[in-house]
C-alpha cells in the first residue's frame, strides 16, 4: 500500500512538473510574440472614442487593482489563432491567458463573442499585453461601450420593474407606412415590461425547500449506536460514549425538527415578450446538449420542465408573463399556465423529514428493546429460526452432553435424558 501510495505523489510531481514546465515556454513565446509585434508598423492612430472605450481595462489582468498606461496611441494589426491557456492550483490560484497569435491580449466588453478560428483584430498595445479595439470587421470597442451602457440601463429598468420596452433599438420616427411595413414583418424580440408586483403566499411557498434535513439522520444514527454500545458497557461506558451519543441525537433532533428560515417575497415583473427554446451544445463535449429559454433576445428565463411542452413556445407569439426578478424564474405562462394555481391545488410537501424521524425512531426502539430486553433477544432467535425453516436438529443424549456443549439461541434440539416434575 505505502508503494501504491509513493508511485501516485511522484506521478501527481512529475506530471505537475510538467504541467510548470509546459506553462513556462508558453508564456516565453507569447513574450517574445509581443516584443516582435511591438516592432510592427503602426496602421492609424486610435480615436478619442476607442481611447475613452477601453479606460476601464486599463489594469494588469495579473493584479486587477494596479492600474496600467498605454505605450502609445498607435493601433497595430493583429492576425492570428485564438488560444487560452493557463495554469490552476488546488488553492483556486488560476492565472488564464487570452491570446491571439501568440500575442497576450485583453478582449474588453463582449468581443469574445466575436471570436473566430482565425482573427484579424485592431490592438492598442501596453506595456506588457494588448487592447482589442476591433475585431474581424465585427466588433468595435465604441460600439461595443455603447451596448454595455444599454445593457446595464436595461438591467437596471427590468429590476425596477418600470414599464417600457428593453432588449431592441430605440424607436424611430416612421410614417404609416412604416408602420405597416414592421407590422407585416411579424413580432420583434423586444420584451415589454408592463408593471411590478410583489410574490404571492403561493408562489413564495413553491420555492421552499426541505432544508438540510438529511443532517438529522446522520447526526441521530452514530448517535443512537454510541448510547447503545455505552449502555451495554460499565459505568464509564455510559458516562462517555452514552453522553456522545446523546448529544449527537439532540443534534440530529435539532436539525430535523428546527423551524425553517422565512422567505421573503420577492418582485415580480409582468412581461410580454416571445419566447425561444434555444439548444446549446457544449464546447467541450458536442453530444452533451442544454436547453435555453430566452424572453425576446436579452432576458434569459426558465421555467418547470412540464411547461416546455406548451404551445405558447412554438407559436412565436408575443405571450403575457410573470418573472421572478430575483433568478428570472417564470411563474405564469399566458392565462393557462400558474405557479400560484399548482401550488393551491397540489401544495409542496416535505415528507422525506417525517418518513426520516419515523425510521429513525423505529431504529431506536427496535435496538434498545433487542439490546436491553432478553426476552425480546430470544422471541428474534425464534423467530428468525422459524423463518429460515427447521433446518438441522441438533440431538443430545444426556443432560450432561447438552450442558458441555450448549446450543445457539434458536436452535431446535432433542434431549434424551431423565426429567424430574
Amino acid at each position: 500500500m505505502a508503494t501504491l501510495q509513493l508511485i501516485l505523489v511522484v506521478g501527481v510531481l512529475l506530471y505537475s512538473l510538467y504541467s510548470m514546465v509546459t506553462y513556462s515556454a508558453r508564456r516565453r513565446e507569447n513574450k517574445r510574440a509581443f516584443e516582435g509585434m511591438r516592432q510592427d508598423v503602426v496602421v492609424r492612430d486610435a480615436t478619442a472614442e476607442e481611447l475613452a472605450a477601453i479606460q476601464p481595462f486599463l489594469f494588469d489582468p495579473a493584479r486587477p487593482t494596479k492600474a496600467i498606461t498605454l505605450a502609445g496611441q498607435g493601433v497595430h494589426q493583429l492576425r492570428g489563432e485564438f488560444i487560452r491557456h493557463g495554469i490552476s492550483t488546488q488553492n483556486g490560484g488560476d492565472q488564464m491567458h487570452d491570446t491571439i497569435g501568440g500575442v497576450d491580449v485583453v478582449l474588453p466588453y463582449d468581443a469574445a463573442a466575436f471570436l473566430l478560428p482565425e482573427n484579424d483584430a485592431e490592438v492598442l498595445l501596453t506595456d506588457k499585453h494588448a487592447i482589442v479595439v476591433s475585431l474581424n470587421g465585427l466588433f468595435d470597442v465604441v460600439a461595443a461601450q455603447a451596448r454595455d451602457r444599454v445593457n446595464q440601463a436595461e438591467a437596471a429598468q427590468w429590476a425596477r420593474g418600470e414599464r417600457g420596452r428593453i432588449g431592441g433599438s430605440a424607436p424611430e420616427e416612421v410614417d404609416e407606412d412604416g408602420e405597416r411595413e414592421a407590422a407585416d414583418a411579424g413580432p420583434t424580440l423586444d420584451v415589454e415590461i408592463l408593471g411590478q408586483r410583489t410574490e404571492t403566499a403561493e408562489e413564495v411557498a413553491a420555492r421552499n425547500s426541505p432544508g438540510i434535513g438529511g443532517l438529522a439522520l446522520l447526526c441521530a444514527l452514530p448517535g443512537i449506536g454510541l448510547a447503545l454500545y455505552g449502555a451495554s458497557g460499565e459505568l464509564s461506558d455510559v458516562l462517555v460514549f452514552g453522553g456522545a451519543g446523546l448529544a449527537f441525537i439532540a443534534l440530529g433532533l435539532w436539525f430535523g425538527w428546527r423551524p425553517a428560515a422565512r422567505r421573503v417575497a420577492g418582485a415580480v415583473n409582468r412581461a410580454r415578450g416571445v419566447l425561444t427554446l434555444v439548444t446549446v451544445s457544449s464546447a467541450s463535449n458536442s453530444t452533451v446538449r442544454s436547453s435555453v429559454l430566452y424572453l425576446g433576445q436579452s432576458v434569459r428565463v426558465t421555467m418547470p420542465d412540464h411547461w416546455l411542452a406548451a404551445p405558447e413556445l412554438t407559436r412565436g407569439e408575443p405571450v403575457d408573463v410573470d418573472v421572478r426578478v430575483e433568478d428570472n424564474a417564470v411563474l405564469r405562462l399566458g392565462r393557462r399556465l400558474s405557479i400560484a394555481d399548482e401550488e393551491r391545488k397540489a401544495p409542496t410537501v416535505f415528507w422525506g423529514r417525517h418518513l426520516g424521524m419515523a425510521l429513525l425512531g423505529l431504529c431506536m426502539a427496535c435496538a434498545s428493546a433487542y439490546l436491553l430486553n432478553r426476552p425480546v433477544m430470544d422471541d428474534t432467535a425464534h423467530a428468525l429460526s422459524w423463518l429460515r425453516g427447521r433446518g438441522e436438529v441438533q440431538r443430545y443424549a444426556s443432560a450432561e452432553a447438552l450442558m458441555a456443549q450448549p446450543p445457539e439461541v434458536g436452535q431446535i434440539i432433542t434431549v434424551a435424558a431423565p426429567a424430574r416434575c
